[in-house]
């Protein structure tokens, strides 16, 4: 694992969390109410963050779970280093 990490942050992954569980921009967060997102993608430029988000079959994702999903991040990805002004959500499908 340590070995991808690396390959990561030369490509400009400054920090990448799967199964991040957040809630009010603080991880981890088990309450009711938090968001528990699949991948979180941090970028070293401190302007890009990705939220990808895996489904299945004929799972939806509801607008306001993608709009919830990347207010929460944007607080992370602030809280974690400032900047951070564009959040792309990328729904990815899987057989």
């Amino acid at each position: 694992m340590d070995d991808i990490q690396s390959r990561l942050k030369e490509r400009g992954v400054r920090e990448l969390r799967p199964e991040l569980a957040i809630r009010q921009g603080f991880s981890p967060s088990y309450t009711k109410g938090s968001s528990r997102i699949d991948v979180v993608e941090l970028h070293r430029d401190h302007v890009t963050v990705c939220v990808y988000e895996l489904k299945t079959g004929d799972a939806t994702i509801p607008l306001d779970v993608v709009k919830r999903y990347s207010r929460e991040v944007g607080i992370y990805a602030k809280s974690k280093a400032g900047g951070y002004e564009n959040i792309y959500f990328i729904p990815i499908r899987v057989p």
